[in-house]
This record gives structure tokens, sequence and C-alpha cells, in this order.
């Protein structure tokens, strides 16, 4: 729980970003709320409010925020491999409750703390944070000066980029995985949506990583 205190800032903050979102998209408080607690994912969450106020069709929707979520099966099997066999309900928390961020916390902590308790707890201080933000930012969008409305749609990228930093810093080899996967969206969004260049560079990024960084027995030696 400890090493998931930043995302807690993160998540209020951005959560709130998304219950001022949802206001402009003519859903109430509650549904907001409902909408952070039974779907719990930041990206395709503000991508349906959006879609919601351009008045884009239900299927629409589905098929958008389905192609924004493919990334969970990239993360959901890297931290699938660190775990030990898990039992199905311990399977099922740990499906639901891996973001972009709790991903980032579980994979760059020492290799000790690849079990369940540590999933579980980074998992327990995101979850209400996020719905605790959800439904600030409903209840207050009216409240708050249109700058900090709009300074709030960078709070997710920013508190992504907060987790990614401190495991690059310690690795060159991660540092340069991170800007050539980044080059790879940025050169690829020119071709394709938005969505699938991430879930592409996403791919390409790993598939290098993977010869690319070292096993532990290297990186010790270096």
């Amino acid at each position: 729980m400890k090493a998931g205190v930043p995302i807690i800032f993160g998540y209020i903050t951005a959560g709130m970003a998304f219950g001022v979102l949802a206001r402009q998209a003519t859903l109430t408080p509650m549904q907001a709320l409902c909408m952070s607690i039974f779907v719990y994912a930041g990206a395709s969450q503000m991508l349906a409010a959006g879609l919601l106020i351009q008045g884009a069709s239900p299927v629409s929707i589905v098929l958008a925020t389905f192609i924004i979520n493919l990334r969970h099966l990239i993360m959901s099997t890297c931290v699938a491999e660190k775990l030990p066999v898990l039992s199905l309900p311990k399977k099922l928390i740990g499906a639901w409750g891996v973001t972009d961020e709790v991903f980032g916390v579980f994979t760059t902590y020492p290799k000790e703390n690849n079990n369940f308790a540590f999933l579980l707890g980074s998992i327990l201080v995101s979850y209400p944070s996020w719905c605790l933000g959800s439904f600030l930012g409903a209840i207050t969008v009216d409240l708050l000066p249109p700058i900090i409305t709009a300074s709030m749609n960078i709070a997710l990228y920013a508190m992504f980029i907060s987790l990614v930093v401190p495991g690059a810093s310690k690795s060159w080899r991660l540092a340069l995985l991170v800007v050539f996967t980044a080059i790879c969206n940025s050169i690829l969004v020119r071709f394709m949506a938005s969505n699938w260049s991430l879930i592409a560079s996403t791919l390409i990024g790993a598939a290098v990583g993977v010869f690319w960084m070292p096993d532990e027995e290297e990186e010790a030696a270096e």
C-alpha cells in the first residue's frame, strides 16, 4: 500500500478530470461514480465520455473502449508471469485491479515484491482513489474555474511519467527502450488511429525489450 501512495494523488486528480468530463457528457454525479466503480479504466472512461458528448452510438463506444483496453492483455500477462500460481478468485481480483499505474509500480519494484499481497496492496489504495476523485470532480465541476478543469486533462499522463521515470533513471537500457517506444508511437500515429498506434508501439517496444533488456545476472554485472 505504501508503494501505491503516489498513485493516490494522481488518481484523485485524474478522477476529478473524468468527473468533470462526465458531467459535460450529461451524466449525473452518481452515474459518473458508478462508471468508475464498475468500469474502473481511466483512459477508456474518458474516451467513452468524450464519445457521449459527440453523440456516438453505444456500439461505437464499446468498440472504441475495447480497442484502447487491449493493452491490458499485455500488462496482465506480464504481471501473471511474475506471480506464483494463484487461485481463481485471486486471479479475478488481480485482473480487475491491474491498471497502467498499478502495473508500473508492480513491475518496477524488486523481485521479492512479486506476490499477490503486494499487488493487492497497490490495488486497495488505487481503486478507492479513482472512485473518490470521479465523484469529487462530478460534484464540484460548477465550482472550479475553467483553467483548473482544463489542466486536469494532463494529470493521468503526468502521473504515469512519474511512475516510469524512477525505473528508467536506474537503467539506461530501460530509458532508451522508453524513448524508442515513444518514437515508434509518434511515427505510427501518423498512419493509424492513436489507439492502434499505442497498441502497436507497445508491442514493438515489448518485443525489442525481450532482447534488449538484460536478465538478472547481466543486470547485476552491469
